[in-house]
């Protein structure tokens, strides 16, 4: 069962990417995405919620990882382990931040709006961005069935 609650998530970015990119307008999101405002790095709101963001997504808060670690061997290089959680954590964040802002781009053309009025954060972007383009994929009732699956699935796999 982890198999699949692990795997399956990545496929699904994988392939949500993949329809992004393709979509027409994704690359000026592809851009605004590579290309932050320089004049937000002074924001101290921006590094309180990179922080924030930084250890939910690793989990540091919660302990869990402490208490896994319990049952590992003692020789086991722990050390090898961290730089691949962080490796894989890293170059997840970034796939994904690809397939988000390719999908809001293309929202940008069709709307003919600037893609700063698109962006939005939070649930938002999970509950009305991506299932927008889960909408314009070849069956789009398996797609988006998939897609929440993931997302139901992600967030067991949090817990």
């Amino acid at each position: 069962v982890v198999y699949f609650t692990a795997v399956f998530p990545y496929v699904m970015l994988a392939i949500l990417l993949v329809r992004g990119l393709t979509l027409p307008g994704a690359w000026q999101g592809v851009v605004y995405y590579l290309y932050p405002d320089p004049s937000r790095l002074v924001d101290l709101q921006v590094w309180m919620e990179a922080c924030a963001q930084v250890l939910f997504s690793y989990g540091v808060v919660s302990g869990t990882h402490i208490t896994m670690s319990s049952y590992n061997k003692v020789t086991n290089n722990c050390y090898r382990d961290s730089v691949w959680l962080c490796v894989l954590n890293s170059c997840t964040s970034l796939v994904s931040g690809f397939a988000v802002f390719s999908c809001l781009g293309f929202m940008a053309e069709k709307q003919a709006i600037p893609i700063e009025k698109v962006v939005t954060s939070g649930p938002g972007l999970a509950f009305i961005a991506f299932p927008q383009a889960v909408a314009m994929m070849p069956v789009p009732q398996l797609w988006a069935a998939c897609f929440f699956i993931m997302l139901i699935l992600l967030g067991l796999d949090t817990v």
